[in-house]
Order: C-alpha cells, then sequence, then structure tokens
C-alpha cells in the first residue's frame, strides 16, 4: 500500500499548509539519518482542481516511521499501538527462540496463582 505524504502529515497536525510541514518534516527527518529520499517515490495524483501533479508517496512501513516524528496528539495513537506491536512481536520472538523460557514464565505465573485458588 503506499501513502502520499502531506495527506496524513496534514490530517495528524491539522496544519493549514501540509505541504510545508511536508516539506519541513523532511528535512528534519534526514538530519536525523533516515534516509528519506531513498524511500520516498513520486505519483502522479489528481489534486482537488482536477489537474495532476507529482505526489511524494510512500509504503505503509515508511509511513509508520514517519509518523512517528510527529509531534501530535492524532499521532499518539499510532504511536502507542506501534509501540505496543512491537513489544508483542519481540515476545513472540522469545517464545519461538526460546520456548523454554515461556514455559517457566507460565509456571511462575502459575505458582503465584496457586495459593489464591487453594484458598
Amino acid at each position: 500500500m503506499v501513502v502520499f505524504c502531506s495527506g496524513y502529515c496534514g490530517v495528524l497536525t491539522e496544519s493549514e499548509r501540509p505541504r510545508k510541514y511536508w516539506s519541513d518534516l523532511k528535512k528534519r527527518l534526514i538530519d536525523e539519518g533516515f534516509e528519506l529520499p531513498a524511500k520516498i517515490g513520486q505519483l502522479k495524483l489528481v489534486s482537488d482542481d482536477g489537474k495532476s501533479y507529482f505526489t511524494d508517496c510512500v509504503t505503509t512501513k515508511n509511513a509508520f516511521r514517519i509518523i512517528q516524528s510527529i509531534p501530535s496528539k492524532k499521532a499518539e495513537p499510532f504511536k502507542l499501538w506501534l509501540a505496543q506491536v512491537g513489544y508483542e512481536r519481540v515476545q513472540e520472538y522469545l517464545y519461538i527462540q526460546h520456548p523454554l523460557a515461556g514455559c517457566r514464565s507460565l509456571l511462575d505465573t502459575l505458582l503465584f496463582l496457586l495459593p489464591s485458588f487453594l484458598w
């Protein structure tokens, strides 16, 4: 899936000038070391005026990375969701790579809860 950058920047920041916001954000991301030019493609999209313009677009994966750099209350739910998904993936990896660690954690939990069930 491909998304256009100034569009979601405008929605998340409620900026009156989303293209300008996107331009400034691009500079900041490049300064942070994000290899943005290699990750952006330009597609010809139809604008509100009916004309076609080349527009910066990125993949969903890169859009999530860019959203992490947007300081906005509207972006916070995305950031929290990304953190949760990342945490769950790490946990899955640990259980796959070290299945005994998962069993040990389960056993510890059961031993902790067992006394409350016995009462």
